[in-house]
């Protein structure tokens, strides 16, 4: 049975200064909701009827929440996630990988810390400057083709 489909819209206030947004949702389809009542829109009574406030009308809160959401940044790189990473790019061979690690720890631009990779202040500074002045070279896709390159040059299928 199809899932239930929903309109969604967004408003946005400015106050002060700082932005604040309010969401709702009305259902337009009600696929599998109309077979199984025990998917009943428990937030109806929260629900805001968006069309009914004009822009730029000054508005008054009758009451105010505070939700407090953090993100975090992506993982670090360990030595698997850093071999999984390349094998999905396709960059790289097995026989290289643990190579390409040691060379980033041994030249200092990166360091091991539980385990994970923390670039150095050289090694960013280094990575700064040649995605900057190499761009077209500093880049997965350029690397990819020429490795499929040179292994048809390896099998004799290309010159």
């Amino acid at each position: 049975m199809s899932p239930a489909k929903y309109r969604k819209q967004i408003m946005r206030f400015e106050n002060e200064g700082h932005k604040f947004y309010a969401f709702t949702r009305e259902i337009v389809f009600d696929g599998f909701k109309k077979v199984y009542s025990s998917y009943e829109n428990e937030d109806a009574e929260k629900l805001i009827d968006i069309e009914a406030i004009k822009k730029a009308k000054v508005l008054k809160a009758a009451s105010a929440e505070v939700a407090h959401h953090e993100t975090k940044p992506p993982a670090r790189f360990t030595q698997a996630t850093l071999v999984g990473e390349l094998e999905k790019s396709g960059v790289g061979r097995p026989s290289t990988y643990s190579t390409m690690a040691n060379v980033a720890i041994d030249r200092g631009y990166a360091t091991l810390v539980n385990r994970a990779f923390f670039p150095t202040e050289q090694g960013r500074h280094v990575a700064q400057i040649l995605e900057k002045d190499f761009p077209e070279v500093i880049n997965k896709e350029f690397t990819r083709n020429m490795e499929q390159h040179l292994d048809n040059i390896a099998h004799g299928s290309e010159l």
